[in-house]
């Protein structure tokens, strides 16, 4: 199973859930969503999303 680590590395950067929807073209409820791990984004949104957050996809997400 992968585990989510955006909440994690979003609050140690100081970023809003708000910030990254805008830069990658989504909505903070789908970041929330992505958070609690209700969702999953496509391979592209990660990507955006790991790029903006300036991490790799592999912090993003891990196996436990």
């Amino acid at each position: 199973m992968l585990k989510n680590n955006i909440l994690e590395i979003r609050k140690k950067k100081g970023i809003t859930q708000k910030q990254i929807a805008n830069a990658v073209g989504t909505t903070p409820q789908f970041i929330s969503k992505l958070e609690l791990g209700i969702s999953n984004p496509s391979l592209t949104k990660a990507f955006e999303i790991a790029n903006f957050l300036e991490c790799s996809i592999e912090d993003l997400y891990t196996l436990e």
